[in-house]
């Protein structure tokens, strides 16, 4: 359980303050301790002064630190007061961080002096600055609260790439809306939404699809090989006909009758010497 700590201020200083009736002490006093959510009605008397009272002033234990101020007012001054508006309205007030009620409503019995006022509505954001109170005048606040941005939601998501039919994981560049964002695989952190994601890589068709992008996913994109055509190969040339050559028919030499005459003689001359015979019979032909 968690422990709240608050500290009392008063203007001027040395009041008594009574915190449910009870007296804890005078100005300035630090660290009075609330160890369980309640409210508080609390009081700050001074001699010579009016009495200063916030009721049902809530506590959290996880306020951890608080701090109330009075400025007591002397008794018989006039003082003034403040009226706040607001769009939308029913907002909270504070003034030096003390709750006054909601918007509309006035707080009155202020001291003339210099406040600061801060006004505050759940999915708003908080309006708050100085303001000046006069005595006897009633000093007029209008807000117009702007609705607060909330933070962005960031989610991370895994982007992959793969090959068509094979499923192999592929290396490919990647871009989001346009934005290059690096090489697949890889996780990225965006805000949840409609995205176009685009891949690319060399031999491949391009990928380009729309995904959602939500609590922490992985997107695959499919890349289609690139079919290279092989060209057909050519048709060989046909073989030359083989021509067979040309054979000069064979004329056997036409002798005259005396020259065959003479070389019969010869054969018959060196025929009976045999082998020998027939070698002499053909050098002498070849002369």
């Amino acid at each position: 359980m968690g422990t709240c700590f608050i500290d009392f201020f008063s203007d001027p200083t040395n009041a008594s303050v009574y915190v449910n009736g009870v007296k804890i002490g005078s100005t300035f006093i630090n660290d009075y301790k609330v160890t369980t959510p309640t409210t508080l009605d609390i009081r700050f008397t001074k001699s010579g002064y009016e009495d200063y009272t916030i009721s049902n002033y809530k506590v959290a234990t996880t306020d951890l630190v608080k701090a109330v101020r009075a400025v007591l007012l002397p008794e018989g001054e006039e003082t003034g007061e403040i009226r706040f508006r607001s769009s939308p309205t029913y907002a909270k007030v504070y003034l030096d961080n003390n709750y006054e009620g909601r918007t509309t409503e006035v707080v009155d019995d202020l001291p003339p002096g210099r406040y600061f006022y801060r006004i505050e509505k759940s999915g708003y954001e908080i309006e708050s600055d100085d303001v000046r109170v006069r005595a006897g005048e009633r000093t007029e606040i209008d807000v117009d609260l702007e609705k607060e941005i909330p933070e962005p939601t960031i989610i991370s998501v895994t982007i992959k790439a793969e090959e068509k039919g094979t499923g192999i994981d592929l290396q490919a560049k990647f871009y989001i809306d346009g934005n290059y964002q690096g090489y697949t695989p890889k996780t990225i952190s965006i805000e949840p939404g409609d995205y176009t994601l685009k891949v690319k890589l060399d031999g491949y068709k391009d990928f380009v699809g729309d995904f959602n992008a939500k609590d922490q996913s992985t997107y695959f994109a499919t890349l289609e090989k690139i079919e290279v055509p092989v060209p057909p190969e050519p048709e060989p040339e046909p073989e030359p006909p083989i021509i067979p050559p040309v054979i000069p028919p064979v004329v056997p030499p036409i002798i005259p009758p005396e020259e065959e005459k003479e070389e019969e003689d010869l054969i018959e001359k060196y025929l009976p010497y045999g082998l020998i015979g027939l070698g002499a019979l053909l050098v002498i032909s070849q002369k």
